[in-house]
């Protein structure tokens, strides 16, 4: 067989392997729960997890693909181990330790607002540091410093502490919703993610962008702020559609009374057309 011959064979080959993929894959969408769960047996060599047809069918049509065409290689997995060691992001997943969740804890991409004499200063937490203005500080009693020209406690200056003693000039801290006051805001925390992959994990992404809105919802509570026991968590859902189980109970809960403030980490979480959320503008202050 010349080389011609073998180049022709194996393309061949890759078009039938090719084939039976596309057909195994079409076939996932005709199987019942049963035969999903008796596939994943197949291919995984272990008991499928008790989750939804939806999650079965795409971790088995990757399972399909990766047996046939092979799945990264061991140096591009540590390679990309290596770039998301110190990405919160790409790392959300991972038990946080108990250490880092005190209340002390100012968790990466944390917002911070001080109205400081009649100016407005916002400082992002990081991982690394607080951004300031486009520059990074070690710590928020740095950031302080730089807006005042004065010695501060930074948790203190941003309001994630109680002070005592004489009151400093330069205004009340606030941000650009409430006004300090005495009065209890109670905050829902509302969460989504459009599939239901990872959502097995023992942390995952609604936990992670619950804790996030806690922390920020802990960083206003000088303003009164109070998260409310439960998240109001839409597992699997799209922000296309307003048919979601959680966000009904939200605004059900908003028409009752019980809920003051909405917090989310991103207002994708509540509507892809932030339009259409604000079409009843009884939910919307």
């Amino acid at each position: 067989m010349n080389a011609l011959q073998e180049k022709a064979a194996d393309a061949k080959a890759r078009e039938r392997t090719r084939t039976s993929v596309l057909r195994q894959l079409a076939a996932l969408q005709t199987m019942t729960l049963d035969q999903l769960r008796d596939k994943w047996l197949d291919l995984y060599g272990a008991k499928a997890p008790k989750y939804k047809k939806g999650f079965l069918i795409k971790r088995l049509a990757y399972r399909i693909q990766e047996l046939y065409y092979s799945g990264l290689s061991e140096q591009a997995k540590a390679h990309l181990q290596k770039v998301a060691a110190n990405d919160p992001v790409a790392t959300f997943n991972r038990r946080i330790p108990d250490a880092r969740k005190t209340k002390e804890t100012i968790l990466p991409g944390t917002r911070m607002i001080r109205i400081w004499n009649n100016r407005r200063y916002e400082v992002i937490a990081q991982t690394d540091g607080f951004v300031f203005e486009g520059r990074i500080f070690k710590s928020l009693s740095a950031v302080a410093r730089e807006i005042t020209g004065t010695r501060w406690n930074g948790k203190l200056f941003f309001g994630l502490k109680k002070g005592c003693g004489k009151k400093r000039k330069g205004g009340p801290m606030r941000n650009n919703i409430h006004a300090a006051s005495n009065k209890t805001l109670h905050c829902a925390i509302y969460t989504r993610k459009s599939h239901e992959e990872g959502l097995e994990q023992e942390f995952n992404s609604l936990d992670a962008q619950c804790e996030s809105a806690e922390a920020y919802i802990e960083s206003q509570k000088l303003l009164g702020w109070k998260a409310l026991p439960e998240c109001y968590d839409d597992g699997g859902y799209s922000g296309g559609t307003m048919e979601r189980p959680a966000l009904k109970r939200l605004l059900a809960d908003i028409d009752a009374g019980k809920i003051d403030i909405i917090v989310v980490y991103k207002i994708d979480r509540l509507s892809r057309a932030a339009a259409r959320f604000y079409q009843d503008d009884r939910h919307v202050q």
